[in-house]
């Protein structure tokens, strides 16, 4: 019954031109990311050379002003001080000094939070996002790892990281819904479950075996595309250690981790992801009898769940934390940003595993239930 499915899954060749389509997203990602990092660092220069014009202008308006007083001396002070920080940073920049350049930068964050905590400057950062970024940048310091402050990571880790959040939680999911449909939902739409029925072989042993044949696509789809995520940027620019830093928030606090850190926790809740929607698919299958409105269905509970999210404020954090489809943005969740948002460092990765392990055997139950039921099934 189990080579039965696959073979079945490998002639249809929705599985193999579904997977070729997951790979090709992965490469024209990494062709972006690539292009975007290019035009970033070129213009750099022109960043840096247009902070201090405007610097330069700031110090021009304030000497300008007649009026003397200490508020004016003390921001002429601050403008020279920033001044001086950004040239010797752009200096660094045209030597391609970036250890030198990173620790300009972190004395730029230094002063920054410090101009914030004094109200002499307004920004769009909270103090805790400014203290969050030298805490970061000073590990990369320490461990004399190079820094890139643009969102488009080149490494293996970061890359990878990057295809995930790409990919979840819309992609991917509706791509493996599309690929599991040959296995789950085709017998049950078409009416073929009765030739299942006729043979010797117990009922639930059906629902199982093929569920089984959907997990394990499911593995391959997130090997394969996981792989291919790591492999590229490795293969091009070098193969780099998962203990880069990274910034993971623990409800209103954070510490600094690592992209493997997080890299992991990610696929640990793409697995159970994957095993929950199984589960739930071949539900809807069995009740609606219709591939497209079961995955309809699926697509409008996880576009609601990450609109709701949008619009929570922290004090909704429980009402949330029982919801699995907010689960459902591994590289978010994996970071704490989700948890951070709503104020509830309990909506983690132990808390995600926990509440989709819960509903699938809910949904098994269900399942169960209803493969017991021949005038469901056979009513078709």
């Amino acid at each position: 019954m189990y080579r039965f499915e696959w073979q079945k899954l490998i002639k249809r060749k929705l599985f193999p031109i579904l997977l070729i389509l997951v790979v090709s997203l992965v490469v024209i990602l990494f062709v972006f990311y690539q292009s975007q990092f290019n035009f970033e660092k070129e213009n750099e220069i022109n960043s840096e050379q247009e902070e201090i014009q405007s610097i330069e202008m700031a110090i021009q308006g304030v000497k300008a002003d007649p009026a003397e007083s200490i508020a004016k001396n003390q921001i002429l002070r601050e403008y020279e001080r920033d001044l001086k920080v950004a040239k010797a940073k752009l200096k660094a920049i045209k030597q391609g000094k970036s250890n030198e350049r990173l620790k300009l930068q972190i004395i730029e964050d230094k002063n920054l939070l410090q101009d914030v905590r004094s109200g002499n400057t307004h920004t769009e950062l909270t103090e805790k996002q400014i203290e969050m970024q030298i805490a970061l940048k000073e590990k990369y310091d320490q461990g004399n790892f190079e820094y890139n402050e643009t969102e488009f990571r080149l490494n293996g880790p970061g890359f990878t990281l990057g295809t995930l959040q790409f990919l979840f939680p819309f992609i991917f999911l509706i791509i493996f819904l599309l690929a599991s449909l040959t296995i789950i939902g085709s017998d049950i739409d078409s009416g073929k479950l009765r030739f299942f029925w006729s043979l010797p072989i117990k009922k639930k042993h059906v629902f199982l075996t093929k569920e089984l044949v959907a997990l394990a696509s499911g593995g391959i789809f997130l090997l394969i595309t996981l792989s291919v995520a790591y492999l590229i940027p490795s293969i091009k620019n070098g193969f780099k250690t998962f203990q880069i830093p990274a910034i993971i928030q623990k409800g209103t606090d954070f510490y600094i981790g690592t992209e493997g850190e997080i890299l992991a926790s990610a696929i640990i809740m793409a697995a159970f992801i994957v095993l929950f929607l199984v589960s739930l698919q071949t539900i809807l299958s069995l009740a609606c009898r219709n591939n497209i409105l079961s995955v309809i269905i699926i697509f409008l509970l996880i576009f609601s769940s990450g609109f709701l999210l949008g619009k929570m404020e922290s004090d909704a954090g429980i009402f949330m934390m029982f919801n699995p489809f907010v689960y459902f943005d591994v590289v978010n969740l994996a970071n704490g940003n989700i948890g951070a948002k709503l104020g509830n460092s309990s909506i983690n990765i132990i808390t995600g595993a926990g509440v989709l392990l819960a509903y699938t055997v809910v949904c098994q139950l269900l399942i169960f239930k209803l493969s017991t039921n021949e005038k469901l099934i056979l009513n078709k």
